[in-house]
């Protein structure tokens, strides 16, 4: 049977839960760190259709490229969930949508539009991972914390 655990520092108010300035700071900085280690995949997915798309002289001539396909959905503002609900003509209409409304009237700027704004898109899946991310560490550090009240107390 397990003995009583004895905290020295009890919760005497809520003033008690409240956590401080600086561990407050420290948890966002953390989280910043780990936000931009989440973002890599992204921007190195960004080069790449940025280097794919360096030969193309006109927004049009995009649809030509087979490679650009999911760069060119992703710009277009469908998310990776979507796609399972679309039909290949859904797609190709939604990637003509980007490029007439938006790529041919950025003129010369095109390939920096188009960079533009699948970085929009994949910025509010980091998004989702970054809220994701802030529950798990929080639950990993109070998981940690219990569990060592615990093992120093001799309970299993």
């Amino acid at each position: 049977m397990a003995e009583k655990i004895i905290i020295d520092n009890p919760i005497n108010s809520t003033a008690d839960l409240v956590t401080s300035r600086e561990k407050t700071r420290a948890g966002f900085i953390s989280l910043e760190l780990e936000k931009n280690y989440l973002a890599v995949p992204y921007v190195e997915e960004a080069k790449a259709l940025k280097a794919l798309t360096g030969k193309v002289k006109y927004p049009s001539d995009l649809l030509t490229v087979s490679d650009l396909g999911a760069g060119l959905l992703t710009a277009s503002g469908l998310s990776d969930k979507s796609l399972n609900y679309l039909t290949e003509d859904d797609k190709t209409n939604a990637i003509k949508g980007l490029i007439e409304e938006f790529l041919e009237p950025a003129g010369d700027s095109f390939i920096d539009e188009l960079i533009y704004r699948y970085l929009l898109i994949k910025g509010d899946a980091l998004g989702g991972k970054a809220r994701n991310l802030a529950g798990s560490l929080g639950e990993r550090k109070f998981l940690r914390s219990l569990l060592s009240v615990f093992s120093i107390s001799g309970v299993e």
